[in-house]
């Protein structure tokens, strides 16, 4: 007796803790989950009976086809190789040669000889000015100015290494190191 009833206490614990184990994972990942919002669906279906449709395509055939047959395509060709024997390509071409001529004679009456004239005295007037007292004298004033600030910076770099000479080799020790020291 005593090996059944603890057998069936045994059986009893476990379907409760199987039970609690199930339960607790139903909760974990329920079926339908409540965040989860629905989203509507549009349903592109043919309108209910209200509207009567009635597309007849052979109707619209018939109609394209009676259409097409009015257009006199024959007449349509005739008017385009008229309007094409009507212009005058000679004409045309004519005009294109006599405007290439024009532009030949205007750049032949240039004068390039006047031009490169112009240019020689420009650069004659800039060599003078360039030779001139007072642009020398300018150079001069900038040379002396541009040797002052060399010196001046040349000097400003001696006395910085010698500064910086003088305090890596004159360090003074500030503590005693006779006593020891505590950390």
């Amino acid at each position: 007796m005593k090996t059944i009833n603890s057998l069936s206490t045994v059986c009893v614990r476990f379907a409760i803790i199987f039970g609690l184990i199930i339960t607790s994972m139903a909760f974990q990942y329920p079926s339908t989950p409540v965040t989860k919002k629905m989203v509507p669906l549009v349903k592109d279906t043919v309108p209910q009976s209200e509207m009567n449709i009635n597309i007849d395509v052979d109707k619209i055939l018939a109609e394209v086809c009676k259409n097409l047959a009015r257009i006199d395509f024959n007449q349509i060709s005739k008017q385009v190789e008229e309007s094409l024997k009507n212009i005058d390509f000679v004409k045309i071409q004519k005009d294109i040669d006599a405007s290439l001529k024009n532009i030949d004679n205007a750049m032949k009456n240039m004068d390039s000889k006047k031009i490169n004239g112009d240019i020689k005295k420009s650069l004659e007037e800039v060599q003078k000015q360039i030779q001139s007292k007072e642009f020398q004298k300018s150079l001069e004033k900038a040379k002396k100015e541009i040797e002052k600030t060399k010196e001046q910076i040349n000097k400003k770099l001696q006395n910085m290494k010698q500064e910086k000479n003088s305090a890596l080799y004159n360090l003074e020790p500030g503590f005693d190191l006779t006593e020891p020291i505590i950390i």
